[in-house]
């Protein structure tokens, strides 16, 4: 047996302490965790940054971002608009397709989230697309004083963009597409106001979100979500449930509605209820699902065949 010195074991000793002790030293301290209000606070801030970021990769596609007044909100609105290849060397008109935004998004969430402006170069989709603000309104004539936002939209923003760009006005032309909140909104659109649109089409849409109890609606705090869509059972709600819109009404009169959930998302069981409400109503749809759940890069894969079911239906000429 080898017989180490006392020395060499307290020196081996001394020296793994010290060595413990400065790793301690060196490392940081975990940053605070944030408060609800603090991430609220960031969240909001990016929704609102300015100046926007400029348009992601699209060879040929252009873009403008357009700040107006809303008569309907009595404040200053923007919205980024993309133009396709052809459009300054000609005089057409063209669709329109409306992408609105989720909760907690800038109006160029699309833009910045997805390859949008590559996918409209590479499709050849001949195609006037509008991303709107709509901060976090669920797109609804809220109770909340000063919040009309569908009147805004239909009264502010489509005069707006049809009477600046070279779009085309009559219905048929026109589509509107959301993701998550922005998909309730082109539901209710789509379903409200059915001679306004060929298509509408949803990218996990809460399309049952009027029936959220106060207890689910606290996972929004410190955002106040009854202040923008009313109390349970309130007119509001009511008013705006887009299952009480599908049951009453014309199936002959809709547009196509093009619905789209991942099966892990957990907006899948609204979208499948939803789909049972359709098939007894004889209302024509297409529900589409995939692995993966409630994120951008689900939706960003899903978003080519959407491009081309626009161009389908808005009878758009392949390019």
């Amino acid at each position: 047996m080898v017989r180490v010195p006392k020395s060499w074991l307290l020196g081996s000793t001394l020296t793994v302490l010290i060595l413990a002790l400065g790793a301690l030293t060196v490392q940081p301290a975990p940053p605070p965790a944030e408060t609800p209000q603090q991430s609220y606070d960031r969240q909001l801030a990016m929704q609102r940054r300015d100046p926007a970021p400029p348009l992601g990769a699209g060879a040929g596609v252009t873009a403008q971002d357009v700040v107006f007044q809303s008569a309907a909100l009595d404040r200053k609105m923007r919205y980024r608009i993309l133009l396709p290849p052809s459009y300054s060397s000609s005089h057409r008109h063209y669709p329109t397709l409306y992408l609105l935004h989720g909760y907690m998004n800038p109006y160029y969430e699309w833009d910045k989230q997805t390859a949008l402006a590559r996918y409209l170069e590479e499709g050849h989709h001949e195609l006037v697309v509008v991303l709107p603000q709509f901060d976090n309104s669920f797109y609804i004539n809220s109770p909340k004083p000063g919040n009309d936002y569908e009147k805004y939209f239909f009264e502010d923003l489509l005069p707006q963009v049809e009477g600046h760009f070279r779009v085309r006005t009559e219905p048929p032309a026109r589509a509107v597409v959301g993701v998550s909140m922005g998909s309730y909104g082109a539901m209710l659109y789509g379903l409200r106001r059915p001679w306004k649109f060929a298509l509408a089409g949803s990218f996990s849409g809460p399309v049952d979100f009027m029936k959220i109890g106060t207890e689910d609606a606290k996972i929004f705090l410190p955002f106040v979500l009854e202040d923008v869509i009313g109390q349970p059972g309130s007119k509001t709600r009511k008013d705006n449930d887009v299952f009480d819109l599908a049951r009453a009404a014309d199936p002959k009169a809709l547009p196509h509605l093009w619905l789209f959930s991942p099966n892990d998302d957990f907006t899948l069981s609204f979208n499948l209820r939803f789909a049972e409400l359709l098939v007894e109503r004889k209302i024509p749809f297409e529900l589409h699902t995939a692995p993966g759940g409630h994120e951008w890069r689900y939706w960003d894969a899903q978003l080519p065949g959407l491009l081309r079911k626009v161009d389908e239906v808005l009878a758009i000429p392949a390019g």
